[in-house]
């Protein structure tokens, strides 16, 4: 085999290899923006909740000695964030970047939601109190014609029954 022919196969490899990885990894969703899948939250084989939430996100989780903090990032820059635990900053989302425009206290959580600063996009968080260990969700950077489905998502998240 000539060189030449060896750097054709070469390539050819290679893209049939890019190909295979790129349809693999979308196996795990179909990605449809207005969607919701359910989304199972764990640590070490136990379930921590459930919540439905849209499609097409990239999951980073990070195990700490006092909890456990994870975000789906979407394509657009907007993502949810799920905690339980101690030793986190709360709020998630603080002014001057995240303005504040709606906060709910209630008997067992404080509810604040807003828009980011100098944009059209949308934030919200739930942070619980008298409840151990605290649990704390949110989202940001979520466009308009994507919100109902963000809303939707929140409302969905349920603890599992210890």
């Amino acid at each position: 085999m000539n060189f030449k022919k060896g750097i054709e196969v070469m390539r050819i490899y290679l893209s049939a290899s890019l190909l295979i990885l790129a349809s693999v990894s979308s196996l795990g969703q179909n990605y449809r923006k207005d969607e919701l899948v359910t989304f199972k939250w764990a640590r070490k084989n136990q379930t921590i909740a459930t919540i439905q939430v849209p499609t097409g996100y990239v999951e980073e989780t990070e195990s700490y000695r006092e909890g456990l903090k994870t975000m789906l990032t979407y394509p657009d820059g907007s993502y949810i964030i799920l905690h339980i635990g101690g030793m986190i900053k709360l709020p998630f989302f603080a002014e001057p970047r995240h303005q504040v425009r709606e906060k709910q206290i209630l008997h067992n959580q404080i509810i604040r939601s807003g828009n980011v600063q100098n944009t059209k996009l949308f934030w919200r968080e739930a942070n619980s109190q008298r409840t151990w260990p605290p649990t704390n969700i949110g989202y940001t950077n979520v466009p308009a014609n994507r919100l109902r489905l963000f809303e939707q998502s929140l409302s969905s998240f349920a603890r599992a029954k210890q």
